[in-house]
């Protein structure tokens, strides 16, 4: 008969809670790239669906898929060439445009953090871009997050809003909340949903790792 020490039960407990508190939610197309549109960099290719992905908007060329990170444009979004991203605005349509998606697999009193690039890629006349994100489960809000305001020559940046599951599955939204409607596109990529670890699994994992130096000691 196996005894399980107190050091081996603590370290079952801590990978337990690692692979909760760093799971990833599956987000289909995170990153735009799973329909190959080549190596265009001069302009946004329209496209009529997009793959895990709803789209509302007042026309349809609010919302397209660019080919390349680098377009010749005002400023440059440090993306690498080959890299693709959704683009809200292009051409001066109205902005409002939004993608959706339906995400599952949600723990119940989880806290998640979504994060998402916005890229300033297009600003002719130095209105600000903006890109939002919401997270909506059982017809409510549960987390949103405003994205951070880009001017010429910012290039691109990295948002993040939490929300805490209130059901297993939920609506992740982005909407295009740019200044103006001409001489502006935005850029929205690298798109995440992961767990955060509570304090309470922080300190034991911090436990664990201390169980196990001592151990390595002895």
């Amino acid at each position: 008969m196996k005894i399980i020490t107190p050091f081996a039960s603590i370290g079952l407990a801590v990978l337990s809670l690692s692979s909760v508190s760093h799971a990833a939610i599956t987000v289909i197309n995170s990153d735009f790239s799973a329909q190959s549109l080549g190596d265009n960099s001069w302009a946004a290719t329209t496209v009529d669906t997009i793959d895990g992905w709803t789209f509302t908007g007042s026309t349809s060329g609010s919302v397209n898929i660019l080919a390349d990170g680098e377009p010749a444009v005002t400023s440059n979004s440090g993306k690498a060439a080959g890299d693709q991203y959704v683009v809200f605005n292009e051409g001066g349509s109205a902005t409002g445009g939004t993608l959706y998606q339906t995400i599952t697999g949600l723990t119940i009193g989880q806290q998640y953090e979504v994060s998402f690039e916005v890229i300033e890629m297009f600003n002719g006349n130095n209105n600000v871009a903006r890109i939002n994100g919401d997270f909506n489960s059982l017809g409510s809000s549960i987390g949103s997050g405003v994205g951070t305001d880009l001017t010429i020559g910012d290039g691109g940046t990295v948002s993040t809003f939490t929300f805490t599951a209130t059901d297993a599955e939920g609506v992740l939204t982005f909407t295009d909340a740019s200044d103006g409607t001409s001489g502006i596109d935005t850029g929205l990529d690298n798109i995440s949903i992961t767990a955060v670890p509570e304090p309470g699994s922080a300190a034991l994992l911090g436990l664990g790792g201390l169980a196990l130096l001592l151990r390595r000691r002895k």
